[in-house]
């Protein structure tokens, strides 16, 4: 019998926030458009003043259990630019409004077009817990730029802003039930004790928890064991180990 020892998870939510924050350049109208979907956040460049200044947002409601494992984040939007010159949009990742990780850039289309960056093993060069990738502790920096200063000028669009948390978490089976074993017990005999023996390994930390029934029904104390990633032969209990129940 084999189970899956963990479950992965996507939580996708949008910021509920958005303001500029420089440093220097020119600052975004409308900025809380950026999570809309209906109309956009947008910055006017030229070549005099050719980046933009930070758009950072954030107040995302995601709340990831405490005993996750974050594996990958990744960050959507719908943009598009109107204008010359090569340009780029610019998207960094914060813990608690700083910066961390490695920012990603990419060029936008003359058209409105979905962008995905990041994926579910991604973690933008850094390491997020259940802490950082979730409420206002996670936000994203979003910077328009031209790459040769100068060279053109444009206006950059942006909406639809939202972020995908991938994680997993520890998987609970169901109950794996072993009966009608094939032996008789005398009726003028005692019972002093039980051993149980099986072999399991595992992929990842495991707890298996073993308990005894009685007539179908749970009784006595249960035994934890923690599985190793080798093939192992566990022995619980033995010859004067009643499990924590009279037996007869």
């Amino acid at each position: 019998a084999s189970i899956d020892s963990s479950i992965a998870v996507a939580a996708t939510g949008t910021p509920t926030a958005s303001v500029n924050q420089g440093p220097g350049g020119i600052p975004w109208t409308n900025p809380t458009n950026v999570f809309s979907t209906s109309t956009y956040a947008t910055v006017n460049l030229s070549p005099s003043s050719d980046a933009s200044e930070q758009l950072f947002a954030n107040g995302i409601a995601l709340s990831i259990p405490a005993s996750a494992t974050v594996t990958g984040i990744s960050v959507s939007l719908k943009g598009f630019y109107t204008g010359t010159g090569t340009q780029s949009l610019n998207l960094q990742l914060t813990t608690n409004g700083t910066p961390v990780g490695s920012p990603m850039s990419f060029a936008l289309s003359s058209s409105p077009t979905v962008y995905t960056k990041g994926s579910s093993l991604f973690q933008w060069g850094t390491t997020f817990t259940p802490t950082t990738a979730s409420g206002p502790a996670l936000g994203i920096l979003v910077r328009a730029a031209e790459i040769f200063p100068g060279a053109g000028s444009g206006t950059f669009s942006v909406n639809s802003l939202s972020v995908t948390v991938y994680y997993t978490t520890a998987a609970v089976s169901s109950p794996l039930l072993d009966q009608g074993f094939a032996f008789s017990i005398p009726l003028d005999v005692g019972i002093s004790g039980f051993g149980v023996s099986f072999n399991a390994y595992t992929d990842n930390a495991t707890l298996v928890t073993l308990q005894m029934l009685q007539g179908g029904i749970l009784v006595g104390t249960p035994k934890t064991v923690q599985l190793t990633t080798t093939p192992t032969v566990y022995n619980l209990g033995n010859g004067r180990d009643l499990w924590g129940n009279l037996w007869s």
